[in-house]
């Protein structure tokens, strides 16, 4: 069964590589456009800016990646982030652990994600309706019990993940994102976890009667997500050396943007954790390069949602072609 499953994952490589390409073509010129635009976009330092900054909503996209690749939508990441710096950062004003604070962080959201998982599961509510109604729930929750209150952070723990710099230029909070990212490669290319996550997306049924549990995957994949919730709250909230309410509330659409425009398809079956990476580069440099060519704050959200429109539109007619 295996390996017939694997037969048709590889199947839809041809026209993922395809993607990638058209992507990659995509993230090249526009590069290309800024670098005649503005000279100082392609120094290392800018490109390390863009890796920093991009690093916390590129770890959830690769959660959000997986959710997308096994049929579903998984709308509790953005609030999902700001309730586990909360539950961290409770953790650590009361016992000025850092320890403490990355580990309620990061389990947090794995518990997000089972309460996610057995929502859909066990009370059969569509990934849609389920993680909507979660978000609300935790938006709830979260003023209800930090009331607007922040948490300042002072450890040279959290103060090396969010500031430190590998070589001197290279964030430590890229090197996270790149190692969620390779290990995101790894559970779909050599785990059963990440063929049974291109079977459910790609025909559930036909996955359901070739033998996949189809329920307990369902779980796993949402415990993902959430382990990379956690972990990018654990990014958002070093960066910022802050806990608020607020933190990654807006993280949400630039990481379905990003998996989207790196190939995932919304109608489950396809996607790679590379073409990932690269769509969340495009969506930080995007962001970068409005600040630099001095575009007014108000007009940002319009000129950033018309280019996403035009990279997804470039990879639909990639994908019209397969």
């Amino acid at each position: 069964m295996m390996n017939v499953l694997r037969t048709v994952r590889n199947d839809s490589k041809g026209g993922e590589r395809l993607k990638n390409n058209s992507i990659l073509i995509v993230l090249i010129l526009f590069i290309a456009v800024m670098q005649i635009l503005q000279p100082k976009f392609l120094t290392p330092a800018n490109i390390c800016s863009v890796l920093f900054s991009t690093s916390s909503a590129g770890i959830v996209a690769v959660g959000a990646m997986f959710v997308l690749i096994s049929g579903g939508l998984d709308f509790t990441s953005g609030y999902g982030t700001a309730l586990c710096g909360v539950v961290g950062g409770v953790l650590y004003q009361a016992t000025g652990n850092a320890s403490l604070l990355l580990a309620g962080c990061v389990l947090c959201g794995i518990l997000i994600g089972i309460v996610n998982g057995l929502i859909i599961t066990k009370m059969k509510i569509q990934p849609f309706i389920a993680t909507l109604a979660m978000m609300l729930a935790i938006q709830g929750f979260i003023y209800l019990v930090c009331e607007g209150q922040i948490i300042f952070l002072d450890d040279p723990v959290t103060e090396f993940i969010g500031k430190a710099t590998v070589f001197g230029i290279i964030p430590v909070q890229a090197v996270f994102f790149i190692a969620v990212v390779l290990l995101g490669h790894f559970i779909l290319n050599c785990t059963k976890l990440g063929t049974y996550t291109y079977a459910i997306g790609g025909n559930e049924e036909a996955a359901r009667c070739a033998g996949i549990p189809i329920d307990r995957y369902k779980v796993y994949i949402f415990v993902f997500a959430g382990l990379c919730t956690g972990i990018a709250s654990v990014m958002m909230v070093t960066q910022l050396s802050l806990v608020t309410p607020s933190i990654g509330t807006t993280t949400l659409m630039d990481a379905i943007s990003a998996a989207v425009i790196g190939g995932t398809s919304t109608a489950g079956g396809k996607g790679t954790a590379f073409g990932t990476f690269i769509g969340a580069l495009i969506i930080g440099m995007i962001s970068n390069a409005l600040v630099l060519l001095l575009v007014p704050t108000n007009a940002q959200y319009l000129v950033k949602g018309l280019i996403i429109i035009f990279a997804l539109y470039f990879n639909r007619l990639v994908g019209a072609r397969e």
